[in-house]
């Protein structure tokens, strides 16, 4: 049937999501680095709440970008929302942190090249594709004929 075979995936997708990979990486770098260096010096000064809000905000916005990643392969639209969040709340994070924000900046990219044309028609058609493989499960198996 050439309704029921997945959709081809277009170079907004791919390159999209590679460069949120990559903004991810290097949005999580400032957060890393606020972690270590609070980590270390509360093994001198017992400031144990600030390290461990750093780590946690950073387990946080590390899983945030590894869901909103995987969930845009597997072809869920709202892995574009997710990101955009992702890339607002590690933004502010960096600027919290005295950096700049580079790593969101690249997320935001990925993030307008996820939601050009040709890729609103890809999630599209995945969403319509995962809706009728549903649906096709769904159905009970043929009847091989009568036997009356």
């Amino acid at each position: 049937m050439a309704g029921s075979a997945r959709p081809l995936t277009p170079w907004t997708i791919v390159v999209g999501l590679l460069v949120a990979g990559l903004g991810a990486v290097v949005a999580m770098f400032p957060l890393a680095a606020a972690a270590t260096i609070l980590a270390v010096f509360a093994l001198v000064v017992p400031d144990y709440g600030a390290a461990i809000v750093i780590v946690l905000a950073w387990l946080a916005c590390a899983a945030g970008f590894v869901v909103a990643i995987v969930a845009g392969v597997r072809g869920r639209a709202w892995s574009r929302i997710l990101l955009a969040v992702m890339a607002v709340v590690a933004g502010v994070l960096s600027v919290l942190a005295s950096q700049v924000p580079v790593g969101s900046i690249i997320v935001v990219v990925a993030v307008v090249l996820l939601w050009l044309v040709p890729s609103r028609w890809w999630f599209a058609a995945r969403a319509d594709h995962a809706a009728r493989t549903k649906a096709g499960a769904a159905l009970p198996p043929a009847a091989g004929g009568f036997d009356a």
